[in-house]
C-alpha cells in the first residue's frame, strides 16, 4: 500500500510539474526519477546507520530540507533569489 500510495504522489508531482513548468514529459519523468533515488537513499540511510536519538533528528532535518529544495525544482519553482527555495522565495518571485 505504500508503495502505492508513492506512485500516486509521485504521478501528481509529475502532471502538477508539468502543468506549472510547461517541460516535456521526458523531463519532467527524468526529475521524478531523480526524485525516487533521493527518496531511496535518505529512507536506506535512516535504517543501516545506527544514529544517536540527537544525530536522528539533525539526519532528519537535513534530508527533509533536501527532499523540499527538490521538491520545489520538480515543481517548476527555479528561481535564483537568495531566500532558498522558501515560501518567501515563492512569493518574492512572483512579485518581480
Amino acid at each position: 500500500m505504500l508503495r502505492t500510495g508513492w506512485y500516486t504522489i509521485g504521478f501528481l508531482i509529475l502532471r502538477v510539474g508539468q502543468l506549472h513548468a510547461r517541460v516535456t514529459v521526458e523531463e519532467q519523468i527524468h526529475r521524478l526519477a531523480l526524485f525516487s533515488l533521493l527518496f531511496r537513499w535518505s529512507k536506506e540511510f535512516r535504517t543501516q546507520i545506527e544514529l544517536t536519538w540527537i544525530n536522528q533528528i539533525v539526519v532528519a532535518a537535513a534530508l527533509r530540507l533536501i527532499v523540499t529544495i527538490f521538491r520545489f525544482r520538480l515543481l517548476g519553482h527555479l528561481c535564483s533569489c537568495s531566500l532558498g527555495g522558501t515560501w518567501l522565495c515563492r512569493r518574492h518571485c512572483r512579485m518581480r
